[in-house]
């Protein structure tokens, strides 16, 4: 069968395939799915009469689950979403078809919330000059509760590799209270475990909610949304909350005497890639990428350079491919509209790096993070509290821009000169007395 054409027939024994016409995107979410399970590949197949003929198909789409001796079964028959096929495969004889598999009712939950999202995305006026906090929510939330968990194993180097991942994010995400707790819990939850968690119990952790400490499960894309599901959305999210880290780190580095490792949020966002990331020849092209990190990033400015080179250079080598949204096509960022002082002579490429700087500082700064979307839970602190809960998070003062170190030396000069007046007070007190006592004295004589 042509179905098996080019693939390692010695380490798959399934194939998921999944007929569908041009306007679905089911068959390359399901690959999604399936990426990390092993034994599994996934097609998705156009209108084909002859395969379509020879697998019985009588509605679109269809799945069906291949196996290596040309048998196969049709996975569903009633209602062919993501959800049911996922059901479907969880209930598979074979547990070789479970482990990494997304757990159904983390599917249910979007499946709910898509129509609103969809509402939520028509009715909000979206703006390029801003970003999204409610992108950057999505894009953490898929990052740890649908990536990280969907590994076989988490331990050795993986395992540091997600340490260090949460660490900067607990570090620099410019988040709500709850989320920001909810970080910290997870980096102790982490930095707890010695030599192996089991993706389970973290995705059990992860569900865990209370008012002050909870992982958003959204995936309402605003910002990123794009003109159809399988445009844009995640690797656009991911991107926007990787310049927004490497931005908040270069603020905290500006007012911070002691400075933190410039190369921080960029080795967190590597390791991230390099373990986690589904796509993965976009992990690949990543490594290579960041084998300059060392060499070449010397400053949290560095790394906001940096970071805003390899998106580019990513755009340009993604420029027409099918995972190209055709009404948001790759361009170099910002275009000259966005940002006509970012270029020199307004030639493409050719960049004015102290403008682009200021650009990037501006747009990916906390001041240009746009809430609409973000729903709280009730109870949760008001939403007006979230990017001055952030300022201070990272030792920013909005009335003085005074850092932790101005804050401890203004407390030992406020010591300092209270001794002194002690001091002056005692000798002015001690003199007059004395003063006093030779005069009695002397006019007793």
């Amino acid at each position: 069968m042509q179905l098996w054409a080019g693939l390692d027939t010695r380490k798959l024994h399934h194939i998921l395939l999944t007929f569908e016409d041009e306007t679905s995107a089911l068959g390359q979410t399901l690959a999604l799915d399936v990426m990390k399970v092993r034994l599994v590949a996934a097609r998705a197949l156009p209108i084909n009469q002859a395969l379509m003929q020879e697998f019985r198909v009588s509605s679109l789409p269809s799945v069906f689950l291949v196996h290596r001796d040309g048998t196969f079964k049709q996975l569903t028959t009633d209602v062919t979403d993501r959800l049911h096929v996922i059901q479907a495969l969880k209930s598979y004889h074979a547990p070789s078809l479970h482990k990494g598999l997304p757990f159904p009712d983390e599917i249910l939950i979007k499946t709910n919330k898509s129509a609103s999202s969809r509402t939520l995305q028509k009715s909000t006026s979206v703006s390029k000059e801003y970003i999204y906090m409610q992108d950057m929510e999505c894009a953490l939330y898929h990052s740890l509760a649908l990536e990280v968990v969907r590994v076989q194993t988490i331990a050795g180097e993986n395992l540091d590799a997600l340490k260090v991942y949460v660490g900067v994010l607990r570090k620099y995400f410019p988040g709500r209270p709850s989320l920001l707790n909810f970080l910290q819990r997870l980096h102790d939850y982490l930095q707890s475990a010695e030599e192996e968690i089991d993706p389970e119990a973290l995705s059990s952790f992860l569900k865990k909610q209370s008012v002050d400490s909870y992982l958003p499960s959204t995936e309402k894309w605003i910002g990123c949304a794009g003109s159809k599901p399988q445009y844009r959305s995640y690797p656009c999210g991911l991107w926007t909350m990787f310049h927004t880290l490497t931005v908040t780190a270069d603020t905290v580095n500006q007012y911070e005497v002691s400075g933190n490792d410039p190369r921080e949020v960029l080795h967190g966002v590597q390791s991230f890639v390099k373990y986690f990331f589904g796509c993965r020849e976009c992990s690949k092209e990543f490594q290579k990428m960041a084998a300059t990190i060392d060499s070449t990033v010397n400053s949290s400015a560095d790394a906001v350079y940096w970071l805003w080179l390899a998106h580019n250079m990513a755009n340009a080598r993604l420029k027409g491919d099918i995972t190209e949204d055709p009404e948001n096509p790759k361009v170099q960022f910002p275009t000259w509209n966005m940002c006509p002082q970012c270029y020199f002579e307004n030639s493409s490429g050719n960049w004015n790096k102290s403008e682009v700087m200021k650009f990037l500082r501006s747009h990916y700064g906390m001041s240009n993070i746009k809430l609409d979307g973000v729903v709280f839970m009730t109870g949760e602190k008001n939403i007006q509290t979230i990017q001055l809960l952030a300022l201070n998070k990272i030792g920013i003062q909005k009335s003085g821009y005074f850092s932790q170190a101005d804050m401890n030396f203004c407390a030992f000069v406020y010591v300092l000169v209270a001794v002194l007046l002690i001091l002056c007070y005692y000798f002015f007190i001690t003199r007059r007395r004395q003063k006093y006592s030779f005069k009695n004295k002397y006019s007793s004589v």
